[in-house]
């Protein structure tokens, strides 16, 4: 659950009219946003930590922000199967980057959220 830190939120806030494409990008370890929903941030959040992340910041404006921590080695991949430089371990997670860097606060709890089960998959007929 992603809610603002009790030290307060540290976004800048974006009132600018214009729409970006993609609003979030960056390399491991480093995102950049310009004009950022809470809700897309906890979809990116969602996608980096492979767990669902439900919005309950209660911002409901646009921001700007910069994020940097040390990523998670992807499983399986040793330092030496990499062609980028290693990225740096000495640096916070993306927990605490979150906390210090944006006021934001990443907690782990149980909380409903919208889940799809197919149950059954037909080929479809010509008509």
């Amino acid at each position: 659950m992603l809610t603002v830190d009790r030290s307060g939120t540290k976004l800048k806030l974006n009132e600018s009219s214009e729409q970006f494409e993609i609003p979030v990008k960056g390399p491991p370890g480093k995102m950049t946003g310009e004009r950022v929903s809470m809700s897309y941030l906890s979809w990116i959040l969602a996608q980096l930590l492979n767990r669902p992340v439900v919005d309950k910041t209660g911002l409901d404006r646009y921001y700007d922000f910069t994020l940097e921590w040390s990523p998670e080695p992807p499983p399986g991949l040793a330092a030496t199967d990499s062609r980028e430089p290693p990225p740096d371990r000495n640096g916070p997670t993306i927990f605490t980057a979150l906390r210090e860097q944006l006021g934001l606060k990443l907690d782990s709890q149980k909380s409903p959220v919208d889940a799809f089960v197919i149950d059954h998959v037909e080929r479809p007929t010509s008509n």
